[in-house]
């Protein structure tokens, strides 16, 4: 077949040329996005309300939905934190999930008890998490002068210019689904009734807001027959407009009729904030982008950014500024793919001339590196595949194999032409006779992916797509390297006598100083070494197994790798009932403290506006803060002098601080303490408050390393009233809680429209301090007597938690856990928590699981790789030999780890799973050319394994060093992708380290010892399978 091929160049080389040209057509058209599209099986619901507290939400509308949702199909967990007027409420699933059906029986539930939930809730609202709903970048918009004003337009004109303007210009764009927005600031028109004038005349506050409601009615229309004809007839008054229409609005008691201005204080101001967000200082607004699930981010990048440049020049005093931007993961994976590419053909081509010493095979070697790429992503759009960072990370790892191929195809060629004169034989030959190992080496480097396809979760369907890229760019290179490249090698040397012999052209000379003389001496003492001492080769060998479990309980154990960035996330709890301006006070006084090392900063303050917010909303006591340095140095400074600062001056202050989470991140990542212990308790006591802290006190004494996590409470105020004196004055509960509400937080009576914004009419009493209003209000009972507030309500205080969290197990008490030595805190815990209901969760247990489930994975693995190759070889020992190396090799990549500090997690456990799958290729290279020696019957069993070695030895160092080299640039690379894959780099690397000497000698060593009694000629005379 291969000689058939090579006879046929036009053919061959106008098949790839066509497959090359549309593999360029769909490197345009394929989609890029920074994740492949999965589906996360969680749903969140939000629960809002401005009235009802923590315990009553967590009682009544909590406890409510939660049996709704236990019937849920496929229901994995459920989480609730409950506050003061806000609950969230967590509903995950197992990955196989329909989570589109799911979402509908979630809002089918929602409202089946809409009608049991308490007054003042509004309807539960479900969001479906998504891995496309996740920002691509963050625009944050504020105005250049400091002092908040430019030309006139005040910070509330700049809310309603970027959420009527900016906001709807970028929705505009088709890559574009939604805008989420922060930090808005609206205006309202506030009536303040002028009560002892009131009393005088008669009038309350019913009447106001009736004839403020009357001129913002819509009366909607009537039909009316006319003639033959039916007219729709729309009736409407005159609605207010500005300040003077509604300050002009007349009010009729009795017959009499007063003017609106004469009877409150009206006027324009700006809402009561309960959150703000600052850039660099500057009260500013954050634009959330959210791209479509189909959108090709180069597409997104390119219109985004003529949209900016437009809208800078069209509003120079307005500054517009991104951050956070998860475009850039895209762009610097499709860049080190660009780096890797030339790194694999400078490599490809230096190692031709060094080893081989003929500039043409390294140009062909070259060829089939790119030639390979644009067909894989040819087959990447009919598989239906797109550009990502997991995708892209497979073809980068894939380089390095792609390579490999096309030396030992190139090698084989040059050793059967050593042996055969005709040129064009030896091709034909070389390229058939190495054919069968190659497809066995193809076919075990894919093997190991497939059990990665069953990992549970949104892992297994997250590194799909690194299977799938690697497979189809290992076949591709394979069908490339046993059809083109052989083709193309006779084509160019075809005409030349001598086509390996070392010509005189200017580069040739330049580097035939070097050779590979030095590698065939190493390899030679080496090997004589290895078999003069047989026991202490095999006693090293046995100290590399021991030291897997070493290395591997000296590892730290942890979901995703930890990253070093120039980034750094604040989330401060002040715990004391700070309000808005005085939380804003403290983190522009504490990155004052720190402004020095900031290259830029943006804060979130009190509750956030984003409607795609699947986590808790923060309180007005609560502020979270995005920092960007110029360097790690500075990022780290930075962070002690925060935990310093706060500790010196708000000691009773709660921070987190953590990397910013990227994409990646929010998909796979865990915000979950290394320990939860959660405590359950029915009623909270003084006995279980002093309990916890003792515990939280002894756990801090006796782990030092531990860093112990309890909720804190808040002083909260509580105002008592007396059933038989509520009922003496004719009034309820309900009386004095409207009335409190109207009092305090005022009552929206209407609207004014201006274009499609709309400046609520707000009916509110003159701000006084509590202390003061609560001496001298009045409150009318049913019977129209005036009754003092003061004679109905008893003052108190309280400490409360600020938040209830609940799950299926019920309400509990969380104390987080960070620590090294679980082990240890697990066992204190059980020996002292004897009588107290309690479980425990985080990390430390889904790390322990997901090495389990890894665990499972290498062995099916190794499962697989022995079945193709005791197809290979026919044999059920030669298979074994080979996988010895396997726990050899792994203590290299342990090893490795070790030494970079990295540890065991996600990707470094997929590192060894693909390492599993390349480190037997050279093994399989060897044996094999061992047993086609045998066949021959020339030689004895040592000749065969040194004669194997050495006509392998090229192809095993090539390749060896294009599998090492491939994977440099994440070792170096800065950027996420690079950070992300380091693991694997670096498990990898160490396998193919140790792997290599193993497959020259070790495995050699192996295979004589079981063979060394057997006759030189059995392969040869027997037909049988080899057991």
């Amino acid at each position: 077949m291969i000689n058939f091929i090579i006879k046929k160049p036009v053919s061959v080389i106008m098949i790839f040329t066509a497959l090359v040209i549309l593999g360029l057509i769909a490197v345009n058209k394929i989609a890029k996005t920074p994740l492949p599209n999965i589906q996360i099986p969680e749903i969140t619901v939000q629960i809002n309300s401005q009235t009802v507290s923590a315990k009553s939400l967590q009682n009544n509308v909590i406890g409510l939905l939660s049996n709704r949702f236990s019937q849920l199909y496929g229901l994995k967990n459920l989480n609730s934190e409950s506050r003061d007027g806000y609950a969230v409420l967590k509903l995950q699933f197992d990955f196989k999930t329909d989570l589109d059906l799911t979402f509908i029986e979630v809002n089918e539930k929602i409202d089946q008890v809409m009608d049991q939930l308490p007054k003042g809730v509004q309807r539960p609202k479900a969001i479906k998490t998504d891995a496309a709903n996740i920002p691509v970048f963050h625009l944050e918009i504020a105005l250049k002068d400091k002092s908040n004003k430019v030309e006139g337009r005040d910070f509330e004109s700049l809310s309603t210019f970027a959420d009527q303007v900016i906001k709807r210009r970028f929705e505009q764009l088709p890559e574009v689904a939604f805008v989420d927005v922060t930090g808005l600031s609206g205006r309202e028109l506030f009536v303040q009734p002028d009560y002892p004038l009131m009393k005088i005349t008669g009038l309350n506050n019913e009447d106001l807001i009736s004839a403020i409601q009357q001129q913002n009615m819509d009366f909607g229309g009537i039909d009316v027959l006319q003639d033959m004809q039916t007219l729709h007839i729309q009736v409407e008054g005159q609605r207010p407009l500005t300040l003077d229409d509604v300050s002009s609005i007349v009010v009729v008691k009795n017959g009499r009729q007063f003017k609106l201005s004469d009877l409150a204080k009206i006027g324009l101001r700006s809402k009561e904030s309960k959150g703000l967000f600052l850039s660099d200082g500057r009260r500013a607004i954050d634009l959330a982008i959210i791209k479509q699930p189909t959108a090709n981010l180069d597409d997104l990048k390119e219109n985004i950014d003529q949209l900016l440049r437009s809208v800078r020049s069209d509003y120079p005093d307005i500054t517009f500024r991104q951050s956070q931007d998860q475009t850039a993961l895209l762009k610097y994976a499709l860049s080190t793919l660009k780096q890797d590419l030339m790194i694999g053909s400078i490599l490809a081509l230096t190692m031709i001339f060094c080893f081989l010493r003929n500039w043409r095979s390294a140009v062909l070697v070259i060829i089939t590196i790119p030639t390979s790429l644009l067909i894989t992503i040819l087959l990447f759009s009919v598989f239906g595949l797109t550009i990502n960072i997991v995708s892209l990370s497979g073809l980068v790892l894939g380089v390095g194999l792609m390579i490999d191929n096309s030396i030992i195809v190139i090698e084989n060629i040059s050793q059967q032409y050593l042996e055969t004169p005709d040129f064009e034989e030896a091709c034909a030959q070389g390229t058939a006779g190495i054919f069968r190992p190659l497809i066995s080496s193809v076919l075990t480097t894919c093997s190991v992916f497939v059990p990665l396809v069953f990992l549970s979760g949104i892992a297994g369907a997250l590194f799909f797509d690194q299977a799938m890229a690697i497979t189809l760019g290992l076949f591709t290179s394979l069908l490339v390297s046993v059809t083109l490249l052989p083709t193309l090698h006779l084509l160019v040397n075809k005409k030349k006598s001598t086509p390996w012999a070392v010509r005189s052209d200017i580069i040739t000379k330049l580097l035939s100083v070097l050779s590979f003389d030095f590698f065939e001496r190493l390899y030679n003492k080496g090997f004589h070494w290895v078999f003069a001492n047989k026991v202490f080769s095999v006693v090293i060998v046995c100290l590399l197994i021991a030291a897997n479990a070493l290395f591997f309980s000296l590892l730290k154990k942890e979901h995703l790798p930890s990253f070093n960035r120039l980034e750094l996330s604040a989330h401060i709890d002040w715990n004391d009932n700070t309000g808005i301006a005085e939380n804003s006070s403290r983190v522009k006084d504490l990155i004052g403290h720190i402004a020095q090392l900031i290259d830029q900063y943006s804060a979130s303050i009190g509750e956030e506006q984003y409607v795609m917010n699947h986590f808790a909303k923060p309180g007005s006591t609560e502020a979270e803060l995005y920092m960007k340095f110029a360097s790690q140095r500075m990022a780290d400074t930075a962070k002690a002098m925060i935990y310093s600062y706060l500790n010196k001056k708000f000691p009773s202050s709660t921070l987190t601080i953590s990397y910013p989470k990227n994409i990646v991140e929010q998909v796979f990542g865990r915000d979950q303490k290394s320990l939860v212990l959660k405590i359950r308790s029915r009623e909270e006591s003084i006995q279980l408050n002093d309990k916890l802290k003792d515990l939280g006190q002894k756990l801090s004494v006796i782990f030092k390393k531990a860093q112990i996590t309890t909720p804190k409470k808040n002083k909260n105020y509580v105002l008592y009233a007396d059933p038989s004196v509520l009922l003496r004055y004719a009034l309820s509960l309900e009386d004095i809680q409207n009335y409190l509400l109207e009092y305090f937080k005022g009552q929206d009576i209407g609207y004014l429209s201006e274009g499609n914004a709309q400046t609520t009419i707000s009916l509110k009493h003159k701000p006084e301090f509590f202390n003061n209003v609560l001496s001298h209000m009045v409150l009318t009972n049913r019977n129209g007597v005036a009754v003092p507030i003061g004679k109905l309500l008893r003052l108190t205080t309280i400490e409360a938690y600020k938040s209830i969290s609940s799950d299926m197990g019920g309400t509990f008490i969380p104390i987080g856990i960070e620590s090294s030595e679980e082990a240890g805190i697990l066992g204190y815990l059980k020996n002292h928590l004897n009588g107290t209901d309690y479980s425990i969760e985080g990390s430390y247990f889904e790390n322990r699981e997901l090495i389990a489930e890894m665990s499972w994975v290498i062995a099916v693995s190794v499962l697989l790789l022995y079945f193709i190759l005791a197809s290979q070889f026919q044999s059920l020992i030669q298979p074994v030999i080979v996988l010895l190396e396997l726990p050899i090799s792994m203590s290299g990549a342990l090893i490795m780890l070790f030494c970079f500090r990295s540890s065991v997690n996600l990707i470094s456990l997929i590192g060894l799973v693909v390492m599993c799958g390349i480190i037997i290729n050279d093994s399989i290279l060897k044996l094999d050319t061992i047993n086609q020696l045998r066949k021959t019957g020339k030689y004895d069993l040592m000749e065969c394994i040194h004669l194997a070695g050495t006509k392998r030895l090229k192809s095993i160092v090539m390749t060896s060093l294009t599998t090492i080299l491939s994977v440099v640039p994440f070792m170096f690379g800065s950027d996420i992708g690079s950070m992300l894959q380091r693991p694997l780099s670096l498990a990898l690397i160490g396998g193919m380290i140790i792997g290599t000497p193993v497959s020259l000698y070790f495995i050699p060593l192996v295979y004589w010892f079981y063979y060394k009694n057997e006759p030189f000629k059995a392969l040869s005379q027997s037909k049988n399978i080899n057991i």
